[in-house]
């Protein structure tokens, strides 16, 4: 028989085929840390349970979303199946021709999906798959991928972002001032924000005290700023050259002649060396933070959006 086993973030499901029949199946939590000694045994069991055992297997396949269980679940055939296992990934080739431009980018879930799809209906189809993630794929009428897109799932949660992070992303995490190697633990991904309030993927409520280091004085999606950034969006985000918008900027600190922008704490901090110089004047908090350049193009030169400017008002270092 044929084993397939399916390794997703939350669940990893089993199924035994003779043939083209699924003649047993079984489903459990998808414990990353999973040795393939644990693996092995829990296979064992699942399959004792139906009066099977490893000498009815000939053949394995997997697909994982966790990329640390794939190279267990072949350990775990190469050590007790006595076979080498397939892991759908980069380099097999599955008869689907993927029109991605980085075809790697494509999970191997919802690759196997799309084959699976077309085969059973030899047409032009969409596959949606309900699970962690939402999924919906699309296949040619000659048995193409197209592409397709990634919604939130109603079995989302922060351990299985947190996983797919870790799969694409060095640690999981961006910047490594979020990292949470050194302090363990799963970071909350945050789902949208208002205010002073940020929600996660699972529908929890924070106070946010850090405000993007600082940056956002005025909270979350203030209209003004949002308006002013959807404005200025329409425009262009970045050019790599002097902007009207920027002298707009500058003309509203009005209480100084000359002022220079930056746009990272690092240009900042590179700039210390002038902090005692008697014509140089500079904020002593809020000079490290990361922000979007398009929001600086986007305030309204209007007096009575002023407000609305001095969200970047940490970003500016004043010269007298």
């Amino acid at each position: 028989m044929l084993l397939a086993v399916d390794i997703g973030n939350t669940q990893t499901h089993i199924g035994a085929f003779r043939g083209d029949e699924l003649v047993e199946h079984w489903r459990f939590a998808t414990v990353r840390e999973s040795t393939a000694d644990e693996l092995g045994a829990a296979l064992r069991n699942l399959l004792a349970l139906r009066g099977l055992g490893f000498d009815d297997l000939d053949a394995s396949v997997a697909s994982s979303t966790v990329p640390e269980l794939g190279p267990e679940w072949v350990t775990v055939a190469t050590r007790y199946l006595g076979h080498e296992m397939l892991l759908v990934g980069p380099g097999v080739k599955t008869g689907m021709p993927i029109r991605m431009e980085n075809p790697r980018e494509l999970g191997p879930d919802r690759l196997v999906n799309a084959v699976a799809a077309y085969e059973r209906v030899q047409g032009a189809c969409i596959v949606v798959d309900f699970g962690t993630a939402n999924t919906f794929d699309v296949v040619s009428a000659t048995g193409e991928y197209l592409g397709g897109i990634i919604a939130l799932g109603v079995e989302i949660s922060l351990e299985a972002l947190f996983e797919r992070a870790c799969g694409v992303i060095p640690g999981g995490v961006n910047s490594p001032v979020r990292a949470f190697g050194s302090v363990g633990g799963t970071p909350y991904f945050v789902a949208r924000a208002a205010g002073c309030h940020i929600w996660d993927v699972e529908g929890r409520r924070y106070t946010d005290y850090v405000q993007s280091w600082g940056a956002s004085i005025l909270g979350h999606a203030h209209p003004t700023v949002v308006e002013a950034v959807q404005r200025a969006a329409a425009d262009g985000t970045s050019y790599g050259a002097p902007t009207e918008r920027e002298v707009l900027l500058a003309e509203a600190a009005s209480d100084v002649d000359q002022r220079v922008l930056f746009r990272t704490g690092r240009e900042v901090h590179g700039s210390r060396h002038l902090d005692d110089h008697p014509l140089v004047r500079n904020f002593s908090r809020n000079t490290n933070f990361w922000i979007l350049p398009v929001a600086v193009t986007g305030i309204s030169e209007r007096n009575s959006t002023r407000s609305g400017t001095f969200q970047m008002a940490s970003l500016l270092w004043l010269v007298r």
